[in-house]
Formats: C-alpha cells, sequence, structure tokens
C-alpha cells in the first residue's frame, strides 16, 4: 500500500490468524438510489462508446482537413480523451454504490475531468475544421465531419449535466443526511 491512504486503512486479525486490512475512512456516494446508479452507469458506459464509434468514424472518413496539421493535433487530442473516457467510464460502470476515497478519486472524479476535457478539446477541434473549411481546400467528406463534431460536444456537454447533477458526497455527512435520494 503506498503511505497515502494508508491512514485509512486498518491492520487487523481474522480467526484464522492472518493479518488483513479494513477500511475505516469515509464511504462516498453518489444522491440517488440503486436504480438510477445503474441507470447514471448505463448512460456514462453508452455515451463513451457512442463518442468513441464518432470518433473513430471521422478517422475512416479520411477527409482531407485531417491531413494537415493544425486539425489533426485537436483530432487527436480527442481521440485520446475518448479513449481514456471510455476506460473511466467501464471502470465506473464495475464500481459499488459506496466508494473509498481512492474509488471517487480514480472512477468518478477523474471521469468528470476527462469528460470536461473531451468537451473542451472537441470544440477546438470544431473552430480548427471551421478554420479549414473556410480556406477553400475541402472536399465533401469534409463537410460530414461537422455534424459529427457537433455530436461529440453535445454528448460531452450531457454527460457534463449529468456529472452536476450527481455530486459525490461522502457518507454520513450533512448532504447525504439531507438527501431524499440515498437509500438508508
Amino acid at each position: 500500500m503506498n503511505k497515502k491512504g494508508l491512514n485509512e486503512y486498518k491492520k487487523v486479525e481474522n480467526k484464522s490468524g492472518k493479518a488483513e486490512w479494513i477500511y475505516t475512512g469515509a464511504y462516498y456516494v453518489l444522491p440517488c438510489n440503486d436504480k438510477e446508479f445503474k441507470k447514471l452507469k448505463l448512460v456514462y458506459v453508452f455515451m463513451s462508446v457512442l463518442n468513441f464509434v464518432i470518433t473513430m468514424l471521422m478517422g475512416f472518413i479520411d477527409p482531407n482537413s485531417l491531413r494537415t496539421l493544425y486539425v489533426l493535433i485537436p483530432y487527436v487530442v480527442v481521440l485520446l480523451f475518448v479513449f481514456i473516457m471510455l476506460i473511466k467510464a467501464t471502470e465506473f460502470y464495475f464500481t459499488p454504490s459506496r466508494m473509498t476515497y481512492r474509488q471517487k478519486e480514480k472512477t468518478v472524479s477523474s471521469l468528470y475531468i476527462s469528460v470536461r476535457v473531451l468537451y473542451i478539446s472537441a470544440i477546438v477541434f470544431l473552430i480548427c475544421h471551421i478554420v479549414f473549411l473556410f480556406l477553400g481546400k475541402s472536399l465533401l467528406q469534409d463537410f460530414f465531419l461537422v455534424p459529427l463534431i457537433v455530436c461529440i460536444i453535445v454528448f460531452s456537454r450531457y454527460l457534463l449535466s449529468k456529472s452536476k447533477k450527481y455530486p459525490c458526497i461522502k457518507e454520513g455527512s450533512a448532504l447525504a443526511e439531507k438527501s431524499t435520494y440515498i437509500d438508508k
């Protein structure tokens, strides 16, 4: 174990005399019941798979714009963060509803950050692509990228709104006690 999270664990002996580590830190929950939590997980996985398919489709269309450096670099950044978001959404799908601090930081917080960066980088990619279209070297297939990029921006914005609707709160805190969504 790393030293940073060691104070949240306590070493105890079980009945057979073997030492095991028990988590004694605070648990974190999302302010929703189990049914909404499962639905939220499915939404994140579905949207991240959809973003990944759209981004790969943009590369397979083989537009002329991806042959210029100022459009290619934002596309690669979008592709990178779509892939990271896909991995984080898959990790989030397998997390329990009560999370340790490490699970919360690894899944929920990093998923929110990657969605936010994907949203910003997709906007930059759209701006670079529109600049390329106005320079006049574009083909017909270059115009097909604009609605695909807009789809990624819309899906990322939707996931950002979901993240703001369900902030991760400490179980047993005043916010968790006021929440009507948490099953007690």
